[in-house]
């Protein structure tokens, strides 16, 4: 189909508009299973609107979150799991390499930066601990929501 037209498909839904090689494609009104109808412009067979703009965007975001909720975890476990297997004499070389440096942090926070010498490693280990056991990772998704940073120091969004 090509131009203006009407189908109407098996399921029940329908699409009245305008058509390019037949896929919605311009403007028309697509109304689905449920009846609910989707006035707009569509390309190449999806619906184009600023609340469908909107809608993808948050669930990037949300996948993101996801995304860094489980690399967050990961990181916590293994930090857990080094600890565990370290002792007075390893903890520095083991555990250093899960503390921010200037080479990993410069484009995302301002100094300072948390060291690990700022705290015995037994209290690292109950900092660690504590992200677990409260049973979610908290994602920022906007500076505003750091309520361990100042926003300042945050340089991303």
């Amino acid at each position: 189909m090509h131009g203006f037209g009407k189908m109407v498909y098996a399921d029940g839904t329908s699409y009245e508009g305008t058509w390019s090689s037949n896929v919605m494609h311009g403007e028309g009104t697509y109304v689905d299973a449920d009846g609910v109808s989707w006035t707009g412009i569509f390309v190449n067979g999806s619906f184009e609107s600023k609340i469908q703009k909107k809608l993808k965007a948050d669930k990037e975001l949300l996948d993101r979150v996801e995304e860094y909720k489980t690399k967050a975890s990961t990181f916590v476990a293994s930090f857990l799991e080094v600890f565990a297997k370290s002792d007075k004499k390893t903890f520095k070389d083991n555990l250093s390499g899960f503390f921010a440096t200037a080479e990993t942090c410069i484009d995302f926070v301002a100094e300072p930066y948390t060291k690990y010498e700022e705290r015995p490693p037994d209290k690292w280990n109950d900092i660690f601990k504590a992200v677990t056991e409260c049973g979610e990772m908290r994602v920022l998704t906007t500076m505003n929501d750091s309520s361990v940073l100042p926003k300042e120091s945050i340089l991303v969004e």
